[in-house]
């Protein structure tokens, strides 16, 4: 690393792997919001993806201006992509 400590490979591939797989579902989502998909439930259905791994990685995106809450529909949450 950028201190020079050295990382040994399971350690590195195991960080690296989790960290593709977080931003491929985080993409993944974004782009299933972009097709019509709002709420967590129709993501949910869209993608596969649990519906707390769903909600968690959507508060990342939403602090990282991905995503927007937009409102109640149904008594459920909707968003949008921006």
């Amino acid at each position: 690393d950028v201190y020079g400590r050295k990382w040994d490979k399971d350690s590195f591939e195991s960080i690296l792997d989790s960290t593709l797989e977080r931003e491929y579902q985080m993409h993944l989502i974004y782009q299933v919001i972009k097709d019509g998909c709002r709420s967590v439930r129709d993501i949910n259905a869209k993608t596969g993806l649990e519906l707390t791994r769903i909600s968690y990685l959507m508060a990342d995106m939403e602090k990282r201006n991905m995503v927007e809450f937009t409102g109640m529909e149904d008594s459920k949450p909707v968003f949008e992509a921006l």
